[in-house]
């Protein structure tokens, strides 16, 4: 999923007026919060040479190519407009709602942790040094 899909997703979801700025920053401060406290602590994946492949996290701003592709991808993308819609309603003050949509972004969340670390090697750094 790219920033501009998560946001025409959040759009086809809820009214809201809030701007495309702000919508990348949050979406910036997700990601860069999944990459540490999730994808950081696992050994990196490999490209065909055998080098390590870093995945783009951020941070976003109003310079960054809308097309810029999100850490997360399928089945567990949609937690983006999850969050967003969560913090447009915490914004506007409907916390009633926002409990809802954390709750949602919660399990999508959970799910996608649960998933890479069932699939990618945690980093050691306990080892015996003869």
């Amino acid at each position: 999923m790219t920033i501009n899909e998560a946001i025409t997703q959040l759009r086809a979801l809820k009214q809201t007026k809030i701007d495309d700025n702000v919508l990348i920053g949050w979406l910036s401060d997700l990601d860069g919060m999944i990459y540490n406290e999730v994808i950081f602590s696992h050994v990196p994946d490999k490209d065909a040479d055998g080098n390590d492949v870093i995945p783009p996290h951020g941070p976003y701003g109003a310079e960054t190519d809308p097309n810029t592709v999100l850490l997360v991808g399928s089945p567990y993308s949609d937690l983006y407009a999850k969050y967003l819609a969560a913090q447009c309603e915490h914004t506007n003050g409907d916390f009633g709602r926002y409990t809802n949509s954390m709750i949602l972004y919660n399990m999508r969340l959970q799910g996608f942790s649960d998933w890479y670390n069932r699939s990618h090697m945690p980093k050691q750094s306990n080892c015996i040094r003869i």
